[in-house]
């Protein structure tokens, strides 16, 4: 039997999962891509950390509570459209958002405590991106436009969340846990 597999993110707000699908239709992505994203599942990875025990998560998540919470709420906004691998035919389509110093401090902290744990960390460096479109199809030949419609929309981030994969559902990627960010 295959385990789910989790990852630390956060979400988006509802205008921005609507902003980020009309991007997908206007950019025709479905006819390049075998998976889009679907709207409710818009999301920034802070990391990924595939299956564990549920000794390793709790270990995992009561370390980040403890300091989470200390982190003040802040806003991410909408910055542009980039992609990963070829660059004439990327195998991953995303939206960027603006660098922002309290979403980096974020990321160090979960990749610390995730990695005094036991968890894989990334060696890449961190690339803050919502997945649009991955998985080009196989008789793609065409260059593929970066040149999309983007509005700089703004959310407030006040929690990050535990996501369950729940492979070929809609939405595919359930929140079971998280931790609120300190209120402003």
């Amino acid at each position: 039997m295959n385990q789910a597999h989790y990852f630390i993110g956060v979400h988006t707000s509802s205008e921005v999962q609507k902003h980020l699908s009309y991007i997908q239709k206007q950019t025709d992505l479905l006819s390049y891509y075998k998976k889009l994203t679907y709207e409710q599942d818009f999301h920034l990875t802070l990391l990924f950390l595939g299956s564990f025990t549920e000794e390793k998560r709790s270990q995992l998540w009561s370390m980040l509570k403890q300091e989470v919470m200390t982190i003040p709420s802040f806003s991410l906004t909408l910055s542009k459209i980039g992609t990963f691998g070829n660059e004439q035919l990327p195998r991953v389509y995303w939206a960027g958002v603006k660098e922002n110093d309290t979403l980096k401090r974020l990321h160090k902290l979960v990749e610390q405590k995730a990695n005094t744990v036991g968890f894989q960390v990334e060696s890449r460096p961190f690339q803050p991106h919502i997945t649009l479109a991955k998985t080009l199809r196989d008789k793609v030949n065409q260059r593929i436009s970066t040149e999309a419609p983007m509005k700089q929309l703004s959310w407030n981030v006040d929690k990050i969340h535990l996501y369950k994969v729940r492979r070929g559902q809609k939405p595919m990627y359930e929140s079971v846990t998280s931790i609120p960010l300190l209120s402003k």
